[in-house]
């Protein structure tokens, strides 16, 4: 009834409310498992015109173990294998889902046509949505999502470093989990750090403190310097490194939830 009426192509802040409150909606609906519920978000994610609608119906059956989650993702991808911004929400929603499987899915998706490790949107969708969107499966108590996570670090540090030290970051974040995690997110750390060509060519670091924290540094191309400021309890530092004949490195140090990113940027001086 909400979305009775409603064209797809009204963008007014009614109309993408209503699409908002239906999505929510259906969400709860759908928690109920039952049979009619199930079949009305797998309609509405095959039969509507409004790629927020599908992705809405999609996300209600994504933690359902039922046949229409299996048939409404097979044919948002068959509708949209030919379009790389629509295939990187199909390969998110596999990534997200809570549901056993996702850790066996997302291991077999890596090695499908569609994935191209060197598409950095592909990569970010799915180990990306894995590893920030997906806490149930990436913090498994057996350390196989952090192993994973590392391995794709280590892998693409050579063709994007760039990407790789984003990829890193939830590694980082280890002191919101339990114990055995822990040693688990810490192991995988310095696995990494352990990987002779990272030390040597990667565009940054994860070191440990004398605490065992870890700092995660990053170098971006960025020709601005930001200045001393404070902002949302976010406090920023930068410091002029010596620089060489190539280059000026700024380093920009941020603290912020119990951990320290440095961000060096660079800006050529030739």
């Amino acid at each position: 009834k909400m979305l009775s009426g409603l064209s797809n192509f009204d963008l007014s802040t009614t109309a993408m409310g209503r699409r908002s409150l239906a999505s929510v909606c259906l969400s709860y609906i759908t928690a109920t498992k039952n049979e009619d519920s199930l079949n009305l978000a797998y309609n509405q994610a095959v039969g509507t015109g409004s790629m927020t609608l599908t992705i809405a119906g999609l996300n209600a059956l994504n933690d359902i173990d039922c046949i229409q989650r299996e048939k409404g993702l097979g044919n948002f991808f068959q509708k949209w294998q030919g379009k790389p911004l629509e295939l990187d929400k199909w390969f998110a929603l596999n990534a997200s889902s809570t549901l056993p499987i996702t850790f066996e899915r997302v291991s077999g998706l890596v090695s499908t046509p569609e994935f191209d490790i060197t598409n950095p949107n592909r990569v970010r969708s799915l180990i990306g949505t894995f590893a920030t969107n997906n806490p149930i499966n990436f913090h498994g108590s057996d350390g196989k999502g952090y192993k994973m996570l590392a391995d794709y670090v280590i892998f693409l540090d050579s063709m994007n470093p760039q990407v790789a030290a984003r990829l890193a970051i939830p590694l980082t974040r280890w002191r919101s989990h339990t114990m055995n995690r822990q040693n688990l997110m810490i192991k995988q750390l310095q696995r990494i750090i352990n990987i002779e060509k990272v030390i040597k060519k990667s565009l940054y670091e994860i070191k440990f403190k004398k605490d065992r924290s870890p700092i995660l540094m990053i170098v971006e191309k960025d020709s601005a310097q930001s200045n001393d400021s404070s902002q949302n309890g976010i406090q920023k530092r930068s410091d002029t490194l010596p620089s060489d004949r190539y280059f000026n490195i700024h380093l920009h140090v941020i603290h912020h939830l119990g951990l320290d990113v440095f961000f060096w940027t660079q800006s050529d001086t030739t």
